[in-house]
């Protein structure tokens, strides 16, 4: 194992990818925090790592995945009613395929 790299860091190298750990960004050859709430962004985390400069931290996601705009900001869960395209943006963990809005698991009777 190998500390962990702090914001400033030359970044590492994982597989071949440049990469700073599971909360940091590789951004012009130093580790930078990801994207927060509001930041601009192009895409959200890579699952549990935030390793693209132009993606949000981990939990969050790019309003452009479910406007379709070329660029969006990072927000966190959506709330009931709230229009996504899947189930990790919204808060209840449930994206509805058919109308597209976050919303309860639905609970199956027998």
């Amino acid at each position: 194992c190998t500390p962990s790299l702090t914001v400033g860091a030359p970044c590492g190298t994982a597989q071949g990818q440049a990469w700073c750990g599971a909360t940091l960004a590789c951004d012009g050859g130093t580790c930078q925090p990801a994207g927060a709430v509001g930041a601009t962004c192009t895409r959200s985390s890579d699952g549990v790592f935030a390793s693209d400069p132009n993606s949000c931290s981990t939990g969050l996601h790019c309003s452009n995945e479910v406007s379709g705009a070329a660029t969006g900001a990072c927000e966190g869960p959506l709330g009931d009613g709230a229009a996504c395209n899947s189930d990790d943006q919204c808060t209840a963990g449930f994206c509805d395929p058919n109308s597209r809005l976050c919303g309860p698991v639905p609970l199956c009777s027998f």
